[in-house]
């Protein structure tokens, strides 16, 4: 497994992420598996929507070029966030495609379930790929790879956007690209 790929497929995925809150803050717009894998802390039943936001993957992907500079494309087909691009590996230009399948958990936090890895004509198992990912990286705390599942699970409510508020993915989810977030405000 080489140490570049995993850090490109790292930079896609946090990028995405932190593109996500940027443009909803922008005036523009592991470890062992666990027996159970956790969804995030349920939210409270005295909580209220304080402010509604959508980005999309494009918005993502746009986000990403312009920070990383490389051609990485993002985009939702057939249901399926698919990450691709070219990397060079020991002088040889080697397509990557990463597709990966967006639910959203009950809490409203985001669940990326890998579908299919491909590294060019190298048949490399997706656990290995996700635990280089896990274990190589340098991932916020509210990111969870859990590589046996093949499951990348994003806690958006453990983030802190200030007090007594949380962010997490509407009801309506993940559809053609679009993502809708809610910043709720929760009282107790």
């Amino acid at each position: 497994m080489n140490w570049k790929m995993a850090f490109f497929i790292l930079i896609g995925i946090n990028t995405a992420v932190i593109a996500s809150f940027w443009l909803l803050l922008s005036p523009i717009g592991s470890d062992s598996a666990p027996e159970k894998i956790p969804e995030g802390e349920m939210p409270s039943q005295q909580e209220e929507v304080f402010f509604t936001a959508e980005t999309s993957v494009d918005q993502i992907r746009s986000y990403m070029h312009s920070e990383t500079g490389e051609a990485i494309d993002i985009h939702m087909e057939d249901g399926e966030i698919i990450f691709t691009g070219t990397y060079t590996f020991f002088g040889m230009d080697v397509d990557l495609n990463l597709h990966l399948v967006p639910t959203v958990a009950e809490s409203g936090n985001l669940r990326l379930e890998e579908n299919g890895i491909a590294i060019g004509p190298l048949n490399v198992p997706s656990s290995a790929v996700l635990r280089a990912v896990s274990e190589q990286a340098d991932l916020p705390q509210f990111v969870h790879v859990y590589p046996q599942e093949g499951v990348i699970d994003v806690h958006l409510n453990d983030i802190d956007i200030g007090d007594n508020l949380y962010l997490r993915i509407a009801a309506s989810g993940v559809e053609d690209g679009l993502i809708p977030l809610e910043g709720v405000y929760d009282d107790t």
